[in-house]
């Protein structure tokens, strides 16, 4: 184990390129295979590190799911350690979503509410909507009832926000 965590300790701050993201991909699947190995303490700077990079969202949604498998088996033993860093993540990744959806939905209404909030670019809204799907899917039980709604909300086919709009290619 001590030769995967070294190398993940040397590659992990290294600039993000398509071969390193394989690399990564490499490095998480065998920290997860040997994680029984593992030391507790160890394994908690490993948690930390994982769920502290999916919690930036930098973390490409082709990778998240890499990432909360690591994650899973690192904390296998420990289901609190599990529920904890899911719990931020889902606590998150539904405000921001919410950020998206509640006040499109409110200016749908007869009321135009005046709400200003930083709205998240495409790209960082798909890995907001990705990881909240990767952490539902693994945590079943401490998935709010407000994020389903929201969610719910999202694929309605009255909902509409530009965040979510495709660009004509002919404009």
């Amino acid at each position: 184990y001590r030769v995967v965590v070294d190398y993940w300790k040397n590659i992990r701050n290294s600039p993000p390129t398509e071969e390193l993201m394989v690399e990564y991909l490499k490095v998480l699947f065998t920290l997860g295979q040997v994680s029984s190995l593992i030391p507790d303490g160890c394994k908690t700077k490993l948690v930390q590190d994982l769920s502290e990079r999916l919690s930036q969202f930098t973390v490409d949604p082709v990778y998240v799911q890499s990432y909360i498998q690591a994650l899973v088996k690192l904390g296998d033993s420990k289901r609190g350690l599990i529920e904890n860093w899911a719990r931020i993540l889902l606590d998150d990744t539904t405000e921001v979503i919410e950020s998206v959806v509640l006040p499109a939905a409110l200016e749908k209404g007869d009321e135009k509410q005046n709400i200003e909030q930083e709205v998240p670019t495409p790209v960082l809204f798909d890995r907001y909507l990705f990881t909240a799907g990767e952490v539902s899917r693994i945590c079943p039980k401490i998935v709010s009832q407000r994020l389903v709604t929201i969610i719910q909300t999202l694929i309605s086919s009255t909902f509409t926000h530009f965040v979510l709009s495709v660009p004509n290619k002919d404009t």
